[in-house]
């Protein structure tokens, strides 16, 4: 991969509103470059593809967790109900 060369201030200016937003900006690139530079973009759709499948998945087991987490306890505040 090419080496990370940021944006000059004059070069961000051009689509920028302002000098504020030009600073936020090169603290975002700032912020951002170490994470990008740590997990590389992918090389392929098909990467993209699987990374999306991946997070569904996850995404899915994450709501079925918390959906019977929510059933479980409310079983158990019935048993505790019952049992007074």
């Amino acid at each position: 991969m090419a080496a990370h060369v940021p944006l000059s201030r004059d070069e961000l200016a051009a689509f920028l509103p302002n000098h504020r937003a030009v600073i936020y900006f090169e603290a975002l690139f700032e912020t951002v470059s170490p994470i990008i530079e740590e997990q590389p973009l992918p090389a392929t759709i098909e990467d993209v593809a699987v990374d999306a499948s991946l997070a569904h998945s996850k995404a899915n087991q994450a709501i079925s967790n918390n959906v019977l987490n929510k059933k479980t306890s409310r079983s158990n505040q019935v048993m505790v109900w019952l049992t007074m």
